[in-house]
């Protein structure tokens, strides 16, 4: 039996190529498909969806939501605009040969949903962008968590240690 301290971890590739194919899909296709990731000890779960997609909503939301001078959040928002066009122009030049395909840097999330070893963000239902590098491991399908109010009753307690507490005598 291998010690697990005997494996090389520099032989492991820096990204899960399943999920690089995954994210690479949902760049040139817009497929989306609800998925939880991993990142640095904290879980996000929300729909993956393409960087196109990703900037336009930003851009729609940023028009919605953002205070301040109307030129200012419309040029702001027509520069992630135009980030969006990038990546559709991007990927439509897509070649079949996946050693000449782009690297897909980034991988972004719609309704995200974070939790963190302390509980839940109070921010949810969110767009959410990371460095597809950071993704430590990935599940398909979406977690599933309680309203804000039903997270936690005991402060400074995380809802998942304070759930395994019930019940046990």
């Amino acid at each position: 039996m291998t010690d697990v301290t005997e494996i090389d971890a520099s032989a492991a590739p820096d990204a899960d190529d399943i999920f690089n194919r995954l994210v690479h899909v949902t760049n040139t296709t817009n497929f989306e498909v609800p998925i939880t990731l991993h990142v640095r000890g904290v879980v996000t779960s929300g729909k993956l969806i393409s960087g196109a997609t990703f900037w336009r909503e930003s851009a729609a939301e940023l028009r919605e939501q953002a205070n301040g001078p109307r030129e200012a959040i419309e040029a702001m928002a027509e520069g992630f605009e135009r980030v969006a066009e990038t990546y559709r122009t991007r990927y439509e030049a897509s070649v079949p040969d996946p050693e000449q395909q782009p690297r897909d840097a980034f991988v972004h999330l719609r309704d995200a949903r974070t939790v963190t070893p302390e509980g839940a963000l109070p921010v949810s239902g969110s767009l959410w962008r990371a460095r597809v590098g950071s993704v430590d491991a990935f599940s398909l399908g979406e977690l599933r968590m309680p309203p804000p109010e039903r997270l936690s009753s005991s402060p400074g307690v995380p809802p998942a240690v304070e759930r395994a507490g019930r019940g046990r005598g």
